[in-house]
């Protein structure tokens, strides 16, 4: 007997294996058949939901490393009363329990980085990604301040600008193992510097 999949649960499979083929071998190196290897999906499954491997690859920054920063690194601090605490607490979470995958490959939107000159369709997603995760960060700075969480001279756009750029440079350090104290270090000082920014009542 033929088991029906879901539509949505078959697109959700692609995308979470075309993911981790292109986060461990870029997008030049990934693989229509590995992806389908790993789903044990069908060709024809493939094309019914993505008409090319071009844009199987932009919806995986899109939703599924565009979602994951929204979901990590976003909303926690959208929804807080005190986006610096909610980021703080997002830096600590981060050294419970990485992933080995992450630890391994490093960011796979910086890996994807360094590929998108030679693609300027996939260069404008990942713009994107970065552009709605600084903006959204800084417009939860700036709800702070209105709520007496950040201080007034902040630069907000600044900030949120130089949190994405931290955490793409951790991440991309994180793949070494002798630099993880190293990495702590760094981590501790960046909180203190958020905690220099709060307001004191």
């Amino acid at each position: 007997m033929m088991v029906k999949r879901n539509a949505a649960s078959t697109r959700g499979d692609l995308l979470e294996a075309a993911f981790h083929e292109m986060h461990e071998h870029g997008t030049r190196g990934t693989s229509l058949d590995r992806i389908l290897s790993r789903t044990g999906l069908t060709k024809g499954a493939l094309y019914h939901h993505f008409k090319n491997k071009d844009e199987l690859v932009l919806a995986v920054v899109d939703e599924v490393i565009g979602n994951y920063i929204q979901q990590t690194w976003v909303k926690p601090v959208m929804e807080a009363d005190d986006p610096l605490a909610a980021m703080i607490e997002s830096i600590n979470r981060t050294w419970e329990d990485v992933p080995e995958e992450a630890s391994r490959l490093g960011c796979p939107l910086n890996r994807l980085g360094q590929e998108s000159e030679l693609d300027s369709s996939l260069q404008e997603h990942i713009e994107s990604v970065y552009r709605n995760w600084r903006d959204s960060l800084a417009t939860a700075f700036s709800r702070g301040q209105k709520r007496g969480f950040v201080k007034h001279d902040v630069d907000v756009v600044g900030l949120a600008t130089f949190l994405v750029i931290s955490h793409q440079g951790f991440s991309s350090l994180m793949k070494c193992k002798e630099n993880q104290a190293e990495l702590k270090s760094a981590s501790d000082i960046l909180i203190r510097l958020l905690e220099s920014y709060r307001l004191q009542n």
